[in-house]
């Protein structure tokens, strides 16, 4: 098979596009929790979905489907990656989440990133990240050298200029405060379980023309576009592929 060539560097990821259960409860974790912006005045989204983002961009667009059943660990989305201009907003993200009481599933430092991963109230994976300067990306072999350490959380909240401890235990902000991620946030990635990686590899190297940024036993990540920041990432799972767009 004659291979693809690479996609062209404007190439960019668009909106993730969910199926939720309860549009109103979304609604509210997505705008309230996450911070992003309704996009879209629309009674119920029933027919092209309710977007939401950040300065008029669309990153998620919820379809409601009344009693969809929650995400399992079956072949599909894994995690949508909001990726924040800098380590300040990942601090003051992860602050009004605390200050919430919204639940934070995992966080970690992976030399490329810092990152904390949430679950939205349908099973959808959610990463909110910053990148490190690109320059400072330890590379090997020609390829990303990535790894999960524990994130310095305290490290990041001084970012705001409070010692990590003072920050968590500082007075609430004003009511009416603004709560949405800033301008500059975008997709930074998507990462799918996929059922059988090298089939999954010959099909995005091979026929769309990604390439290959990061890889390990049963993980893989490739890029296209720009730079490696704007990544496609799989790694093995198990069971076949479903979800509410595929045609049986």
């Amino acid at each position: 098979m004659t291979r693809m060539p690479p996609l062209p560097d404007a190439t960019r990821i668009g909106a993730v596009h969910l199926v939720v259960a309860d549009l109103a409860r979304s609604l509210g974790y997505y705008r309230d929790a996450i911070g992003l912006q309704r996009l879209d005045a629309a009674a119920d989204g029933a027919d092209r979905g309710v977007p939401l983002g950040i300065g008029g961009e669309p990153l998620v667009v919820l379809h409601p489907r009344p009693g969809a059943a929650p995400v399992g660990r079956a072949a599909g989305l894994f995690h949508l990656a909001l990726r924040l201009p800098t380590r300040r907003d990942l601090a003051a993200a992860i602050d009004r989440l605390a200050r919430q009481g919204t639940r934070i599933d995992g966080a970690a430092d992976h030399l490329v990133s810092e990152a904390i991963y949430l679950t939205d109230p349908d099973g959808h994976g959610i990463e909110i990240y910053r990148d490190r300067p690109r320059e400072a990306w330890p590379v090997e072999g020609g390829r990303l050298r990535m790894d999960s350490l524990p994130l310095d959380l305290d490290g990041i909240l001084a970012e705001l200029g409070r010692p990590g401890p003072e920050a968590r235990a500082a007075a609430s902000p004003p009511a009416g405060a603004p709560a949405t991620l800033p301008l500059g946030t975008d997709l930074g990635h998507v990462h799918l379980r996929v059922a059988d990686l090298d089939a999954s590899e010959a099909f995005y190297l091979d026929r769309l023309g990604f390439e290959i940024t990061h890889d390990q036993p049963n993980y893989l990540q490739v890029h296209f576009g720009a730079g490696p920041e704007l990544a496609f990432m799989a790694h093995a799972a198990e069971g076949p592929l479903k979800g509410p767009f595929m045609k049986p």
